[in-house]
């Protein structure tokens, strides 16, 4: 996705508390994703936090 949209359009979200797996699994993908050079550092970063703080002008 993020090679397609771009990471700057990227968040990450869960169906907490719908769902029962524990929320800290959540980033465990895009961190996975970060360690094995798939997605660089800063683009990590985007989809964790800092397009969710832009998006709600924080």
């Amino acid at each position: 996705m993020a090679s397609r949209f771009g990471a700057g359009h990227l968040m990450l979200g869960t169906d907490h508390p719908f769902l029962n797996a524990p929320l800290e699994t959540a980033p465990a993908p895009l961190t996975e994703a970060g360690d094995r050079g798939i997605l660089d550092a800063s683009r990590v970063a985007r989809i964790l936090g800092r397009n969710a703080d832009d998006f709600l002008g924080l």
